[in-house]
């Protein structure tokens, strides 16, 4: 039982960690986006 909530918790963390990743790439891109016209 116990190995299961950590198995879950586990699980919510990658996906935690993928979504970061993802929205950090998203912000980068939008910024890189944005200042490229400027530069």
């Amino acid at each position: 039982m116990s190995s299961t909530v950590v198995h879950s918790s586990r699980i919510k963390s990658t996906n935690k960690h993928v979504e970061l990743k993802q929205c950090t790439s998203a912000k980068s891109s939008t910024l890189y986006h944005v200042h490229l016209p400027h530069s």
